[in-house]
């Protein structure tokens, strides 16, 4: 499903993502979200597990993962985002 949501208008992929939010908290539900958009990610994980070459080599709650990530390759990543690096 992911993958659909990538290749969408950004509008769509917008109202697709509310509408996981908004079951998530009406239903208490918990899902993996697999990307490659730390924008995505930022906005709507409550926990982030970072891989490299499929190993898991970070772990954490999202704010902590943003603001103070522990490993280099995940500070690579952030890092490689305009966004998150101003």
């Amino acid at each position: 499903m992911i993958k659909l949501i990538s290749a969408l208008d950004v509008s769509v992929q917008a109202q697709i993502l509310r509408l996981l939010d908004e079951l998530q908290r009406e239903r208490e539900l918990s899902y993996p979200f697999i990307t490659h958009d730390l924008g995505v990610v930022a906005e709507t994980a409550d926990r982030v597990a970072v891989l490299k070459h499929g190993r898991l080599v970070e772990f954490g709650e999202a704010g902590q993962i943003f603001t103070a990530p522990q490993e280099d390759y995940t500070r690579m990543l952030i890092e490689a985002v305009p966004a998150f690096s101003a």
